[in-house]
C-alpha cells in the first residue's frame, strides 16, 4: 500500500509540474510557433471574418484560454458574464446577409485602480475556390495579418495570467471581424465598453500584423505616443537593436479607431505594410518569431514602467476616425 501511495504522490507531482509553463524566450517563442502553425494552417481556410472558419479559430483560442483557468491562473470572464465568447449578429455589406462573428474577452483582475484592454483581430480574408469541380482554392492564411498579433496576445496573456506586471487589471480581447469594417472592436465599444464594472480603463494596446521585423529595416513602429499626456516617453527610442518608430497618431484602419473615438489613449503596435499583405503568401515561413517575442517583451516593458497618474487622454486635433460597421450590428 505504501508503495502504491508514493507512485500515486509522484504521479500528483508531476501533473502540477505539467500544469506549470515557462517564460524563457526558448519556451516562449516555441509557444508562439505552436499557436502560429494552428491559426495560420490551411485547415482554418484564411479565417474569413464571420464565417465557421472564424469560429474554428475562436475555438482554438478560447481552449487556450480555459487550460490557463484550469490551471488556476489569474484568468477570468469579464464580469458578468459566463463565457469568453462574445457572439453577435451583422449584416454582412459585402452579401447584404445576417452572419454570425464573434469577440472573445478574457478578464486579469489584480485588484487594481485601473484598467488596460488589449486587443488583436483573429480573423483574415478567406479563401477562393480555383477549381469547383475538384474542390480546390486558393487560401489567403493570414500569418502576419493577422495570427501574428493573435499568438502575440496569447503569449502575452499566459504572461500576465501567471501574476506578472499586476499594477493592473487587463481586459483580453480577441476581436471577430475586423477585416468586413473592425465590428469586434466597433460591438465592444457600443455594447460592452459602456456596461461593464471594471476600474477605470486607461489605455487600449492593439497588435495588428506583428510578425514581419526586420523585412525591410529593423524598425517597429509604435502609433498613438500623443494621445495621452507622457505615453511617448514611456516607449523607448531604441530596444536592444530594434529602432522604435514612435508616431503620435494613425489612420482609422484598425481596431483601436473605437477606443479613440471613446476618449481612451492607445498604442498601437505593427512590424508594417509588407507586399505580403492580403495576398496568398503571407505565410508562416515569412514570420519573424523573434519579432514577434521582442514586440511582447517591449510591451511587458512599458506596462512595468506605466505610471497611471501621468497618463491623461488627449485629443488630436488632426486625428481621424471613423465609425465604420456600426450600423451593420444588428444585435
Amino acid at each position: 500500500m505504501k508503495k502504491i501511495i508514493n507512485l500515486l504522490l509522484v504521479f500528483c507531482v508531476n501533473i502540477s509540474l505539467l500544469s506549470q509553463i515557462s517564460f524563457t524566450d526558448i519556451e516562449r517563442q516555441q509557444r508562439i510557433f505552436k499557436d502560429m502553425k494552428v491559426l495560420s494552417h490551411d485547415t482554418l481556410m484564411g479565417r474569413k471574418s464571420a464565417s465557421i472558419y472564424e469560429w474554428k479559430a475562436g475555438n482554438y483560442i478560447i481552449n487556450e484560454l480555459e487550460n490557463l483557468k484550469t490551471n488556476k491562473c489569474n484568468i477570468t470572464y469579464l464580469q458578468d458574464y459566463n463565457s469568453f465568447r462574445f457572439a453577435f449578429t451583422i449584416k454582412n455589406p459585402k452579401n447584404n446577409k445576417k452572419d454570425t462573428t464573434a469577440d472573445i474577452i478574457a478578464y486579469i483582475d489584480n485588484k487594481a485602480p485601473f484598467s488596460i484592454i488589449i486587443g488583436a483581430h483573429y480573423d483574415h480574408v478567406g479563401y477562393e475556390i480555383y477549381d469547383s469541380t475538384k474542390g480546390q482554392y486558393l487560401i489567403y492564411n493570414g500569418a502576419d495579418d493577422n495570427a501574428s498579433g493573435t499568438v502575440g496576445l496569447l503569449e502575452l496573456t499566459r504572461y500576465l495570467s501567471y501574476g506578472f506586471l499586476t499594477n493592473f487589471n487587463y481586459i483580453i480581447c480577441f476581436w471577430g471581424s475586423e477585416e468586413l469594417g473592425m465590428y469586434g472592436s466597433a460591438y465592444f465599444c457600443q455594447k460592452i465598453l459602456p456596461n461593464i464594472n471594471v476600474p477605470d480603463i486607461i489605455l487600449y494596446i492593439n497588435y495588428d500584423m506583428i510578425g514581419r521585423l526586420g523585412y525591410k529595416k529593423n524598425i517597429l513602429t509604435v502609433y498613438g505616443t500623443a494621445t495621452a499626456k507622457n505615453l511617448k516617453s514611456i516607449v523607448p527610442d531604441k530596444l536592444d537593436t530594434v529602432k522604435i518608430n514612435k508616431l503620435p497618431m494613425a489612420f482609422p484602419f484598425s481596431d483601436h479607431t473605437y477606443f479613440y473615438a471613446n476618449n481612451i489613449s492607445y498604442l498601437y503596435f505593427t512590424t508594417g505594410l509588407p507586399k505580403t499583405y492580403h495576398t496568398l503568401i503571407d505565410e508562416i515561413n515569412l514570420i519573424n518569431f523573434n519579432g514577434i517575442l521582442f514586440t511582447i517583451k517591449l510591451t511587458e516593458q512599458i506596462l512595468s514602467e506605466l505610471k497611471p497618474e501621468e497618463l491623461y487622454f488627449k485629443k488630436i486635433k488632426l486625428h481621424h476616425y471613423i465609425f465604420t460597421g456600426v450600423k451593420y450590428i444588428l444585435q
